[in-house]
């Protein structure tokens, strides 16, 4: 791993920054190498990463491979579960918030994400109508995202993990649902919390109609290797939605969706 210079305050110039950085690093690669021996029971949500100030968490992640660690989505958590529980009353399914388990300070929790998933998890068995949202945001992105990361390690290894930070979305949710641990990517996620909940409600009950074209009918998410794929996409103001070839068509005047009556509305892409 690449070590960098993590600068904050009075240490900005000398020694002092180089003493830090590498106090940092050291302890990052010493989560590296977890053996994944550790039983999930016995991870500590007090096992903390210091950092001194936020802005020198979101640097180490940066060094991790994590692009953008420090962008969040554009609304609450709160939002985000009053908008899914909105789609899934007909499911009878009831979405809970449980991003309050994760600190909001600067040091990193790194243990926390996993005990509050293995929480909801148990939770999930006792309620199989359950699920449980964990969202990133700015002020729990380090304990977040070294905790996506530690998971990571434990489930991949130090290399494999290295690689799945570098080339996957980064996470901005969890949802916990029976037997799953979904990760919601930042893919289309940013774009509204609408549009966020309707890839949330798709996940949960894998349903296409909560997350389709309004024109062909076709899914806009694939799971390919177990990993979360979206197709590039369209959508309108009104809501309505459209893979990319679709929205070309639409464009052209080709074929209007019964329910979309405004031909002029600008298309988003996604």
């Amino acid at each position: 791993m690449e070590q960098i210079a993590v600068m904050s305050g009075a240490d900005a110039t000398g020694d002092g920054e180089v003493d830090k950085a590498d106090e940092l690093m050291d302890k990052l690669k010493n989560l590296d190498i977890l053996d994944g021996v550790e039983d999930v029971q016995t991870a500590d949500p007090a096992a903390y990463l210091s950092f001194e100030t936020y802005e020198q968490a979101v640097s180490t992640l940066e060094s991790v491979g994590y692009p953008a660690p420090g962008s969040c989505l554009p609304y609450s958590s709160e939002e985000l579960v009053d908008a899914v529980g909105d789609l899934l009353r007909k499911e009878d399914i009831c979405v809970m918030d449980m991003t309050s388990a994760l600190p909001e300070t600067a040091s990193a929790a790194y243990q926390a994400l996993t005990v509050a998933g293995f929480n909801a998890a148990a939770s999930c068995r006792k309620d199989t109508n359950a699920a449980f949202l964990i969202q990133k945001t700015d002020k729990n992105t380090p304990s977040f995202l070294f905790g996506s990361h530690w998971g990571a390690v434990q489930a991949l290894g130090k290399n494999a993990a290295a690689a799945h930070v570098e080339t996957k979305p980064t996470p901005v949710a969890y949802v916990f649902f029976r037997e799953r641990q979904i990760s919601i990517p930042s893919t289309v996620c940013a774009v509204d919390v609408n549009l966020a909940a309707r890839v949330v409600a798709f996940e949960i009950t894998m349903d296409a109609t909560y997350f389709s074209c309004s024109m062909c009918g076709t899914p806009f998410i694939t799971h390919v290797g177990g990993d979360m794929q979206i197709a590039p996409m369209a959508t309108m103001p009104d809501g309505t939605m459209f893979m990319r070839e679709c929205a070309l068509k639409y464009a052209r005047g080709d074929d209007v969706p019964a329910e979309t009556t405004e031909r002029s509305a600008p298309l988003v892409e996604a």
